[in-house]
């Protein structure tokens, strides 16, 4: 069997939606990329999630074979080209590592799950890809299986991000529970939708906009039905969904509907689409709402692109994090600066030689001080819960988690328990890194540290030496009993730190 050829020109994005998965594979261009291949798989993944939030054996088994199905297809496209995105279904899912980790095993690629307005931001990347430049405001709207994304924004940039935690999925489940397509329970979805937008609703009024944009396969199979066997609009008129959803009622199962133009795939969800398009327009007060074919794999292809040339909004996100809590630049980078002297040492011996690694250093040289701004003797304690639960624009859930205790681990004790919990984690070389930062940040302490260029450094698998200028310990007394105790903290880590001179 000839091994596949990989093409370095490729570029693929996999969208792990909550009804359907979506790939794109596509090829860079001077003006952006020009598509190659789209699949997409019904797998309906938020369908097999009880109300404890387990996702069953069936759904799992269905996601796993649609996921083999995909790892052909990307064999021919490097593995730092790919980048793979979990959405509302793997958010709720209780236990969800078990069933990521057998998913990247199956797929052979990282999986990250993002949060509601991450989503809803490389939404509007997608979105904005395939619209026509404009100076006004869009309002896109995303309607998927486990929730529904609003974003308002102008050519540049998004101003209003939000995700309503209800889908077309939910809505079925909640709603029709019954299969029946009665008024009361159109009146049942019309409150859960209100319920879900009415914290958003006057924000969203306030700002305005120009155009209503719809995106994802639950706006473009509206569309179909609305428009088949007539000349294609790319529109949806609130007077022709109204009238959708009223005929609907004749008939005779809710997950069964029956319509020319609508796919037996997609029709168990297509009335809960419908309601929640219908109920949004009724609130939002638009009339129309144009459908276009940029949703969330072409942003994210669009923001791989980015991070490939160097422009990574994860970078802009803790700089901006950075400049609210106002960190002290000076002292983040010459903690930087030593930990990544430090890094240079240990990566090889210490098989952390990554770019996941560098930047997770890097980030967490930049933030470690962010809780300062609350209190400087818990302000590792307080930057954690920040970084744990600020929208950082780029972070996948798991990143950001793992910063978070980055910035928790940096300093002072850690107990027997909480390293076993280290050790547990996803990311494997998240206790190096501790070790890393927390050396740094010790060597930073008095915040004059300048003689980096007299530390030498060694290291072998769980082992750093640093090896200082004959009498330079005895001159930083306050250095020298820091490293000392580091070296307990360091111990339950698995990690040994030897002090020497030259």
């Amino acid at each position: 069997m000839k091994p596949t050829v990989v093409d370095p020109s490729q570029f693929a994005a996999l969208d792990l939606g909550s009804n359907s998965f979506h790939l794109l594979i596509a090829k860079e261009t001077a003006h952006g990329f020009t598509t190659l291949d789209r699949v997409k798989d019904m797998v309906r993944l938020a369908e097999g999630l009880d109300e404890n939030g387990e996702l069953s054996a069936v759904a799992c088994e269905r996601a796993l074979e649609s996921l083999a199905k995909f790892q052909q297809r990307l064999r021919s496209v490097p593995t730092d080209h790919v980048r793979v995105v979990g959405t509302s279904a793997l958010r709720r899912t209780r236990g969800a590592n078990y069933f990521i980790h057998q998913a990247e095993n199956t797929l052979q690629h990282k999986i990250e799950v993002v949060s509601g307005r991450e989503e809803a931001r490389l939404i509007y990347l997608g979105a904005r890809h395939t619209l026509a430049p404009t100076d006004t405001q869009r309002l896109i709207i995303d309607v998927g299986g486990g929730s529904t994304e609003l974003i308002l924004g102008n050519q540049s940039e998004p101003l209003l991000l939000e995700s309503l935690d209800i889908g077309c999925v939910d809505i079925m489940q909640q709603c029709f529970i019954d299969n029946k397509i009665s008024q009361k329970n159109l009146n049942a979805a019309r409150l859960v939708v209100g319920l879900e937008l009415e914290p958003y609703l006057t924000q969203f009024h306030r700002s305005g906009w120009d155009q209503a944009v719809g995106t994802s396969g639950t706006l473009a199979a509206i569309d179909h039905v609305l428009n088949f066997g007539a000349h294609p609009t790319g529109t949806i008129q609130y007077q022709s969904l109204s009238d959708l959803v009223t005929s609907l009622k004749r008939q005779q199962a809710a997950n069964q509907i029956q319509l020319p133009g609508l796919s037996n795939r997609r029709s168990p969800v297509f009335l809960g689409g419908c309601v929640i398009v219908l109920n949004l327009m009724t609130l939002l007060e638009i009339d129309k709402i144009e459908v276009t074919d940029g949703a969330l794999r072409e942003g994210i292809l669009i923001d791989l692109l980015g991070r490939h040339h160097h422009h990574d909004v994860r970078d802009l996100s803790i700089h901006t994090l950075a400049k609210r809590f106002q960190v002290d630049e000076s002292q983040s980078a010459a903690v930087s600066e030593c930990a990544f002297k430090l890094y240079q040492a240990c990566a090889e011996p210490w098989n952390i030689v990554s770019d996941d690694c560098q930047q997770l250093l890097k980030w967490a040289c930049e933030v470690h001080e962010i809780g300062m701004a609350i209190s400087h003797s818990q302000h590792h304690h307080h930057g954690s819960n920040i970084l744990a639960a600020a929208d950082l624009p780029g972070f996948s859930k798991n990143d950001q988690y793992l910063l978070s205790l980055l910035v928790r681990f940096h300093r002072r004790t850690i107990k027997g328990e909480q390293v076993a919990s280290l050790h547990q984690e996803q990311f494997s070389s998240l206790a190096q890194l501790i070790a890393l930062l927390r050396i740094s940040v010790q060597l930073n302490r008095g915040r004059s540290f300048r003689d980096l260029q007299l530390i030498r450094v060694e290291a072998k698998t769980d082992k750093i030496t640093l090896q200082f200028q004959r009498g330079w310990l005895k001159d930083h007394p306050l250095t020298h009993e820091d490293l000392k105790q580091e070296k307990d903290a360091l111990e339950k880590l698995g990690i040994a730190l030897v002090l020497n001179e030259y």
